[in-house]
């Protein structure tokens, strides 16, 4: 898990989330694949507009970084390209490289996420750096769950 460490900018990132998400972006065929390209270009892809339908790319790290740049985190943090020491936002791999590199930015504890925190989730018995990257919007520890926004991504945590 990656934690910004401004709570303002927590609260920024939540709410360009929760306005993309309100915007209702959906994946080719259903919808456009124009925004979903604006993702991936903040994120840093190399071509962005190669993607043209669903299964071209898992976007999900590129929606997180597109709601990072919109709070005003500089955009060369994020590149996908970039090593892991940069914080290359684009796989899960790099956040967990990130986390391992700077224990600051890493969440051992479900109650301690914020919201605007990006989180990494996964499967028990899975990949070691996660499966899918997320937005928290609130943690519910009184029922062991977090509530997240996110891109490329339908259902619950069970159902990842």
């Amino acid at each position: 898990m990656l934690t910004p460490f401004d709570p303002i900018r927590g609260n920024a990132v939540l709410a360009a989330a929760l306005a993309e998400w309100k915007g209702s972006v959906r994946e080719p065929p259903a919808g456009s694949p124009d925004r979903i390209r604006e993702y991936l270009r903040a994120c840093g892809f190399a071509r962005p507009d190669d993607y043209d339908a669903n299964g071209d790319a898992e976007w999900c790290g590129a929606f997180a970084a597109f709601c990072l740049i919109s709070s005003g985190v500089r955009p060369e943090l994020l590149r996908q390209k970039s090593p892991p020491e940069a914080g290359g936002i684009g796989s899960t791999y790099r956040l967990h490289r990130l986390c391992i590199l700077d224990e600051r930015r890493r969440i051992t504890r479900p109650d301690d996420v914020r919201a605007g925190d990006v989180v990494v989730v996964g499967r028990v018995g899975r990949s070691a750096w996660g499966e899918h990257i997320t937005i928290a919007e609130a943690t519910h520890p009184e029922r062991s769950y977090i509530t997240t926004t996110e891109g490329n991504a339908v259902g619950q945590l069970g159902n990842l």
